[in-house]
């Protein structure tokens, strides 16, 4: 055998030997939890909230420097949901006055008063635009080994440390659904 065709055969036999190992991504399979749609309209949810150049209706939430915190979703999760994935939704118009830092959509998992786990979903990213509403979509994973305690509750809000800036939100449309990670080997085997 040449020196070039041992080099094809061993590199062909590494090649083969590295993808045998190779096995499909897993497929994502959602069961609902809830689903929410605060327009801050009612008179309920118009703690912290401002009238007028709403994305729709009169009111929006209002975030700025004395002002960190925005109404949030709140929601106890389901027993029936403890140790699993939970993959939370956003949407929502969100309208800043400058680009900086700390504009945020905060999803936080609490038992008690301990926070088991929190995410902030940078607003910078998905709303570039300033001054203007532009509609966001984002998501967050809570992953099984955090999602143990029963009773938790998820909350979802507008969090602004931004010095400088107010960022502004409404429509605040939350999804919540468990993920299950099916194999594509296990899902093709037949009896």
């Amino acid at each position: 055998m040449g020196r070039i065709s041992k080099y094809v055969y061993l590199l062909s036999l590494g090649l083969a030997f590295f993808c045998s190992g190779c096995k499909e991504p897993d497929e994502e399979r959602f069961t609902p939890i809830k689903q929410a749609l605060l327009t801050f309209e009612d008179s309920a949810s118009r703690i912290r909230c401002v009238a007028g150049s709403a994305a729709s209706g009169s009111y929006y939430a209002h975030t700025d420097t004395k002002t960190s915190f925005g109404p949030a979703f709140v929601f106890q999760l389901p027993d029936s949901v403890v140790h699993k994935s939970i993959r939370v939704c956003i949407e929502a118009d969100i309208r800043k006055e400058k680009e900086g830092t700390g504009q945020t959509m905060a999803v936080l998992l609490k038992s008690g008063n301990q926070t088991l786990v929190s995410y902030l979903l940078d607003m910078n990213v998905a709303a570039t635009e300033e001054k203007t509403w532009v509609h966001i979509i984002d998501s967050t994973e809570i992953p099984v080994w955090v999602n143990t305690t029963p009773g938790s509750v998820l909350e979802v809000y507008g969090y602004n440390t931004s010095p400088r800036s107010y960022m502004d939100y409404d429509n605040l449309k939350v999804t919540c659904k468990t993920v299950d990670y099916i194999s594509k080997k296990q899902e093709h085997v037949t009896d």
